[in-house]
């Protein structure tokens, strides 16, 4: 099984989660349940995608050692398009850590927006270019 521990942690204060206040807490915290939880199950790190105002992802890393699998989160909040959500913090991900794959853990198109079908068949093309 996987378990996906304290989400979102990089979003702007005015939207955060709790866990998201304090970087040298959250990484005490998520290194103490991924000690506990990593001997039954795969720990998922999963930030938010970087954006003006969100918290430094760097800051949240508790070390390989403790992180199976990196994931990501992001929204097409103002109809920009996959490569443009996940490119520049899945890039930046790249760049600091070992790990191979990059799983998307939540994602989506707001239906006001109009163009549902055109943005998922490009998180289809996106995701096939990326593997």
């Amino acid at each position: 099984p996987l378990v996906r521990l304290g989400q979102e942690f990089t979003l702007a204060p005015v939207h955060a989660y709790p866990w998201g206040e304090d970087p040298d807490l959250y990484r005490r915290w998520f290194r103490s349940w991924s000690t506990r939880l990593g001997r039954f199950a795969r720990i998922v790190w999963s930030p938010n995608v970087a954006y003006p105002g969100s918290r430094p992802v760097v800051a949240y890393w508790p070390g390989e050692a403790y992180v199976d699998i990196v994931g990501l989160d992001g929204y097409a909040w103002n109809s920009a398009m996959p490569a443009d959500i996940f490119g520049p913090t899945l890039a930046f991900l790249r760049g600091f850590t070992e790990m191979e794959s990059i799983l998307v853990c939540e994602t989506g198109y707001p239906r006001d927006l109009g163009g549902q079908r055109r943005w998922v068949e490009e998180l289809r093309r996106w995701a096939e270019i990326e593997d």
